[in-house]
């Protein structure tokens, strides 16, 4: 059997600050919470995925070149 090889691939990290109230807070909890906020690089993978799995989060768009 042949697999395919993706043509792009990008490990996701998620930082938080050490006081931040949500360390102990799921990954499932995390996701529906509208005061979330995330910074991503404009039009990156990054942004897509957080765009999908946190919907309700305020995107903070960083420009591309820069680092979060």
């Amino acid at each position: 059997m042949f697999f395919s090889k993706p043509l792009f691939h990008s490990p996701v990290f998620g930082y938080m600050r050490s006081d931040s109230k949500y360390l102990s807070v799921s990954i499932e909890h995390l996701q529906t919470l509208p005061e979330l906020r995330i910074a991503v690089k404009e039009n990156d993978i990054h942004h897509e995925l957080a765009s999908k799995f946190f919907p309700n989060a305020i995107l903070v768009r960083v420009p591309q070149l820069s680092h979060i």
